[in-house]
């Protein structure tokens, strides 16, 4: 015969609130609740995450979690590094086609393990280049570096019209390496 009967009082420990190790609310959990959020919003922060974790779950996560998240959610919804270098030449091929006098070059770096990196990438678009003629003869780059494992900067060649205006002439994102 079965008896079905309590054993003891019920359970009594607490978690520790302050604790950040909550070993159930991991990454990949994080990871799920933010994917579709990022696609509706990019711009949302490590603060946004731990906010979001806090209100959803009801459990403040580390600084570091949030941004293994966060970083990992977008890799999810917009592709790592790697995978955008080897959309590059297909993008390439597009703006050659329907931007006819473009001007581009890019070049890869040696593969290391079978994977070829970015050296650089240059491109320059026809009207641009021809309405530089009627501009002021100052080209300034400006650039900024790209947070990536590769280290490459964006780089923009600028110059002013007679308006004042400032007008991107050419493009480049390099290796820094190659500086």
């Amino acid at each position: 015969m079965l008896e079905i009967s309590k054993l003891g009082p019920p359970h009594s420990c607490l978690m520790d609130t302050d604790s950040r190790s909550h070993k159930n609310l991991c990454k990949n959990l994080l990871v799920d609740d933010m994917v579709s959020l990022i696609q509706v919003d990019p711009a949302h922060d490590v603060k946004y995450v731990i906010e979001h974790a806090d209100s959803k779950y009801n459990y403040t996560i580390s600084y570091q979690k949030a941004w293994q998240a966060l970083k990992r959610a977008k890799e999810n919804v917009f592709g790592t590094w790697e995978s955008s270098c080897q959309y590059l030449p297909k993008y390439m091929g597009g703006l050659q086609r329907y931007n006819p006098g473009i001007i581009m070059e890019w070049r890869y770096k040696d593969a290391i393990n079978g994977v070829c990196t970015l050296g650089y990438v240059f491109w320059a678009f026809r009207p641009y280049i021809e309405t530089f003629k009627h501009y002021r003869k100052i080209l300034t780059v400006d650039g900024t570096h790209m947070y990536t494992k590769y280290k490459h900067k964006l780089l923009i060649a600028k110059t002013l019209d007679a308006n004042q205006k400032i007008i991107s002439v050419a493009y480049a994102i390099a290796d820094e390496e190659i500086f």
